[in-house]
């Protein structure tokens, strides 16, 4: 989605492929560097240029046993739970009350559902199309709980951001939402039902 926005408003990209906490620190300090997927926190609001929202993201707990119905239910029943380094998903399980103790942080790359198969964590919290992505690598049957948690996830830039590569891109961006390019591309990323 980034890049079509990118190629719309008659630019090119460069793909930089680096670990998650450094690059939201390479672009937060960089100049007319851009990043996504980037959930708008509070903690992040004052360190990136917010262009435009891409998508919603629906988080949710992904375990081996039945699901549990909310956060305080899941404070209680996991001990350690799975989540991305550096990723939204972690702010929300702190603001939720779970303890250091509990989070299990994860490097791209590491295998959650793996890690539940090998009893190494009790829950992942992630992104429910990262979640459905992996169900069917695994072996076992992952079990989702409700929806606990939702935000856009952005187009982002560093802080230091020309105003013209900004206003382009805002305007890249919602060109492709109304001519529903935005959404076919959402859908062609969905696992088959």
């Amino acid at each position: 989605m980034a890049l079509a926005a990118i190629a719309r408003a008659g630019y090119l990209s460069h793909i930089y492929v680096t670990p998650w906490l450094r690059a939201q620190q390479r672009v937060s300090r960089g100049h007319n560097q851009l990043i996504i997927p980037l959930s708008r926190t509070p903690e992040r609001e004052a360190q990136f240029t917010w262009i435009a929202p891409i998508v919603q993201l629906e988080r949710a707990f992904f375990s081996l046993d039945a699901p549990v119905a909310n956060f305080a239910e899941a404070r209680q029943r996991y001990q350690r739970i799975a989540v991305g380094m550096g990723t939204a998903q972690m702010a929300i399980l702190k603001s939720q009350g779970f303890s250091d103790k509990q989070i299990v942080s994860l490097k791209l790359g590491d295998n959650p559902a793996r890690m539940l198969e090998l009893g190494r964590v009790d829950a992942w919290f992630a992104g429910i199309p990262e979640g459905l992505y992996l169900w069917p690598k695994s072996s076992n049957s992952l079990q989702m709980s409700p929806v606990m948690a939702s935000s856009n996830i952005y187009l982002a830039c560093s802080k230091h951001c020309d105003a013209e590569l900004q206003e382009n891109l805002r305007k890249a961006v919602e060109a492709l939402r109304a001519e529903g390019t935005l959404q076919q591309m959402l859908e062609a990323y969905q696992p088959e039902g």
